[in-house]
């Protein structure tokens, strides 16, 4: 904080929850949490992470957020579950990052993520990457564009 110039942070949120330091427009942070594991970016760009544990993924919820071109590539992949929470927490990471949640219509939002890991979107403006660890989480970033 202090590399900031930040002496006493105070942490507000928006209408929609986003997390942001109060008197500080100029950097941006975000929270994201998944059974025992948390994890918290701070940038001087607008960002948004989300961290999920892999676990087995519902076809309903899949419906609700991924695109009909998502949902079929969802269906030829051989770990589905994988799959799911790599566009799930992709998609989240960038509704986070605008800072709108859920009112956001994800899915007008499109990713594909290739066998190498390789994230392709239609969100130009925006950066991604996504890390799986050892104990089964996986953490997607995104980067907006200044």
């Amino acid at each position: 904080w202090k590399e900031a110039g930040i002496i006493s942070p105070k942490i507000i949120r928006n209408s929609f929850g986003k997390p942001m330091i109060k008197d500080h427009s100029t950097l941006f942070i975000s929270s994201t949490h998944s059974e025992s594991s948390s994890a918290l970016m701070i940038s001087n760009r607008r960002v948004g992470i989300d961290l999920e544990r892999i676990r087995p993924y519902r076809e309903v919820a899949a419906k609700r957020v991924l695109n009909s071109e998502e949902l079929e590539d969802l269906s030829k992949k051989q770990d589905r579950d994988l799959g799911f929470f790599q566009l799930f927490t992709l998609k989240e990471s960038y509704i986070k990052a605008l800072g709108c949640g859920f009112a956001y219509p994800v899915k007008k939002l499109s990713f594909y993520v290739d066998p190498k890991g390789r994230i392709q979107s239609n969100r130009p403006h925006a950066s991604f990457y996504q890390r799986e660890d050892s104990m089964g989480f996986l953490l997607s970033i995104c980067l907006l564009k200044k």
